[in-house]
């Protein structure tokens, strides 16, 4: 029987998540490298629930920002905020317009989509603008017909589009590991149909 969505994540799901996540991190390096991505996060919708109700399930970053955040005495964003199911409207938007990429730039405060900035960084809990991202970019997370949660970046530097298409394709390709993985883990999927 397939595991709920968040009673039944432990920490053992919580590493495999956090596995894919490290690669999705070394591929936007690789191909928004002078972005320079800082972390990469995933929140998943609650089993059973078709609307928007997230989840927190992962986070990786950077040697730098990790380091930063050590330096600052900060506690590890993954474990930190794991389950937490705090409300987020770049979720809400991405799983509403699932082909499309949100992006947001701190620097200029320019908003790409349509996402509150202060919504952003209160939802944000500000763990991510303090780990030096000024840039992000959110996009739905889909297996098989439905959207069942978001994978988003951080970037020190304005990605462009230049990341776009790698989060893409992690988040919607069922050859990638994010994809294996989460369908790998046998959960009980939650989140709009489309």
């Amino acid at each position: 029987m397939a595991r709920m969505i968040p009673g039944e994540i432990t920490l053992d799901e919580f590493r495999e998540i956090r596995d894919c996540l490290v690669k999705v991190l070394t591929a936007l390096k690789s191909a928004a490298q002078g972005a320079d991505p800082i972390w990469v996060s995933c929140r998943l919708n609650e089993s059973d629930v078709k609307d928007p109700s997230p989840y927190f399930v992962g986070w990786v970053e950077d040697t730098k920002a990790k380091d930063e955040r050590v330096r600052r005495n900060d506690p590890e964003p993954g474990l930190y905020r794991f389950g937490d199911d705090y409300y987020s409207q770049i979720y809400e938007e991405c799983l509403k317009n699932p082909v499309t990429v949100i992006g947001i730039n701190e620097v200029d405060q320019k908003i790409i989509g349509k996402t509150d900035r202060m919504l952003w960084l209160s939802g944000a809990r500000s763990i991510a603008f303090k780990s030096g991202g000024r840039y992000r970019r959110s996009i739905a997370i889909k297996v098989g017909n439905r959207c069942v949660g978001t994978l988003n970046a951080g970037f020190r530097n304005d990605p462009g589009a230049g990341a776009d298409g790698t989060l893409k394709d992690w988040a919607e390709n069922r050859g990638k590991d994010l994809i294996t993985c989460l369908n790998g883990l046998d959960l009980n999927f939650g989140g709009p149909t489309f």
